[in-house]
Parts: structure tokens; sequence; C-alpha cells
């Protein structure tokens, strides 16, 4: 949120701590949207350390993502626990 100057509506953290209930609606609830097009989930830019995803969690974000979208970047800022799960099934990573 910091570097795209964002001031998302929700929290994401509130998505992660609700992973268990989260749909297609609670995405688009919480994501923030940005020119051209792209929906963007994201902490506060005050916030300073993100919230450890549970592997469950992670998988079940993955497989909701990609039913929503063509693309989906995931810039996690280095590795995060709960971040291996995203890595090992990626299409692509870039370091």
């Amino acid at each position: 949120a910091l570097d795209l100057a964002l001031e998302p509506p929700h929290p994401l953290g509130d998505l992660v701590r609700e992973s268990h209930r989260a749909d297609a609606s609670m995405i688009r609830h919480i994501a923030a949207a940005v020119p051209p097009g792209a929906d963007v989930l994201a902490y506060p830019a005050e916030t300073l350390s993100a919230e450890p995803v549970a592997v469950e969690a992670s998988r079940d974000f993955q497989i909701l993502l990609r039913s929503m979208y063509d693309w989906v970047v995931a810039d996690t800022g280095g590795w995060v626990p709960g971040g291996e799960h995203l890595v090992r099934h990626a299409d692509a990573v870039v370091l």
C-alpha cells in the first residue's frame, strides 16, 4: 500500500484472519482497485509486518484467486510464513 499510495478499504489482515470463510465477494470487498483495472490486496501503509498465513489458508487463497483472475502476482516482500505453498504451486517465481 505504501509503494502504490493505496488506502485499502479494509486491511488484508481481516481476510487472513477470516480465511476459513473467504470467498470471491470478500476478496472484492477488501481489494483496492487501481487503474487500469487491477485489484490489490494490501495491508495499510502503516503496517510493519504481514501476518503469517496457514498452509491451508494459503492453498485456499491460491485456488480462489486463480478462479477470479487471469493473473495473480504475490509480492511477499521476502519470505513469509505460509509463502512456501504459494511458491511451490506458482507458475513462475521471480526473485
